[in-house]
């Protein structure tokens, strides 16, 4: 079934994509914590690491009910 041009193969995807997120918390507390870019607006301590891993973690969530649903995901960011 397509719907508005994308297919349940596209839904299917996303699964996957939501399965290829399943990381620790240190593993991106280290990643978070190399951050070295002049154009980065956050306060890069810990209470600035609990929000990214709560956004991180609400993303997931929202995959998942995504997926469950048979919906296909459109991600942009800028």
């Amino acid at each position: 079934m397509a719907t508005r041009g994308w297919t349940s193969r596209s839904a299917r995807r996303v699964a996957q994509v939501r399965r290829a997120s399943d990381v620790e918390p240190t593993w991106l507390r280290s990643r978070f914590d190399a951050i070295n870019d002049p154009d980065y607006l956050g306060a890069h301590d810990d209470a600035d690491f609990a929000y990214t891993w709560d956004a991180f973690t609400e993303l997931q969530a929202f995959y998942d009910r995504a997926a469950a649903a048979g919906r296909a995901v459109i991600f942009t960011a800028t």
